[in-house]
């Protein structure tokens, strides 16, 4: 969304909330929006964060991944990571961070 944004003359934010609207309008569905540079941090943001906001949205940038990417203990909150893999990945690292340091 990040490289279109300009397209719609808006932040992101805006635009996210135009989205909701519409869909709440057409729906009565109160749509959950995660905004980043790429799919992976905006799935991401999606699930851990937009969520439990009261907004229902929440826009990371690369510089919040340390703060907020690496302290994900649970690794099943990452989109694409199950208990298989979660397993896996325990058996190399303890928590999400360590990644991070490698």
């Amino acid at each position: 969304m990040q490289r279109t944004a300009h397209l719609f003359r808006r932040d992101p934010i805006v635009i996210a909330k135009r989205i909701q609207k519409e869909i709440y309008d057409t729906t009565g569905i109160t749509a959950s929006i995660g905004i980043a540079p790429n799919l992976f941090l905006a799935k991401v943001a999606l699930d851990v964060e937009s969520k439990h906001s009261n907004s229902r949205i929440a826009m990371w940038l690369y510089e919040d991944v340390s703060k907020k990417l690496w302290g994900i203990k649970s690794l099943q909150k990452l989109w694409g990571i199950g208990k298989a893999t979660e397993e896996a990945l325990h058996s190399m690292v303890d928590w999400f961070g360590s990644l991070g340091l490698l």
